[in-house]
C-alpha cells in the first residue's frame, strides 16, 4: 500500500471514529476501494479529453454550452461540481477532512453513473463539446480535491 492509499484510508473516517484499517480492500482495485474508484473517475475522464483533442483542435473553454441547457445529461455533475466550494469551506472550518472524501466518492459514483448512461463519445459534436467542459470541470474538481488530501491524481490507472 502506497503512502497516498494510507494516507486516504486514515482520514476517511472521523477523528473520533474507531479506525479499522482493512490493508486487502487498499490494494484492491475494484470499485470497493474508494481511492481507486475516485482515481479511475479522474483517469477516464483524462482518457475520455485525451481521445477528444486526438480529433479535434481545441477543447471548448466556455461553459456556455453547458449552461444554456443544450446537454442536459451534465445537470446532476454540474449541480455536483457546485457544491464543491462549500465542501472544502466545511472540512476546513470543522477540520473534518473526511467530507472531502465523502464529496469525491459521490463525484465519483455521479461520473461513473453519467459515463455508463451516455455514449461520450459517439455523441453529436455539439453535444460533445458541452460534455468535454462539463468532464473538464468534474476533473479539474477531482484533482483538486485530491490534492488537498495530498494525494496525485492519477491519468491512467
Amino acid at each position: 500500500v502506497t503512502p497516498e492509499a494510507a494516507r486516504f484510508f486514515y482520514i476517511n473516517r472521523k477523528a473520533d471514529q474507531h479506525l479499522e484499517f482493512d490493508l486487502e480492500l487498499a490494494k484492491e482495485q475494484t470499485k470497493d476501494n474508494p481511492l481507486y474508484y475516485i482515481q479511475y473517475a479522474h483517469a477516464r475522464i483524462f482518457s475520455l479529453i485525451k481521445k477528444y483533442k486526438a480529433s479535434n483542435t481545441e477543447i471548448p473553454t466556455s461553459p456556455d454550452s453547458i449552461i444554456d441547457g443544450s446537454y442536459k445529461q451534465c445537470d446532476k455533475l454540474i449541480h455536483e461540481i457546485s457544491r464543491y466550494p462549500s465542501i472544502v469551506k466545511r472540512s476546513s472550518t470543522s477540520l473534518h477532512p473526511h467530507l472531502i472524501i465523502f464529496y469525491l466518492k459521490d463525484l465519483a459514483h455521479i461520473f461513473h453513473s453519467f459515463y455508463n448512461d451516455n455514449p461520450v463519445l459517439t455523441e453529436t459534436q455539439d453535444n460533445l463539446n458541452s460534455i468535454i467542459v462539463c468532464l473538464g470541470a468534474v476533473k479539474s474538481v477531482i484533482a483538486n480535491g485530491l490534492e488537498l488530501l495530498g494525494i496525485e491524481p492519477m491519468e491512467k490507472m
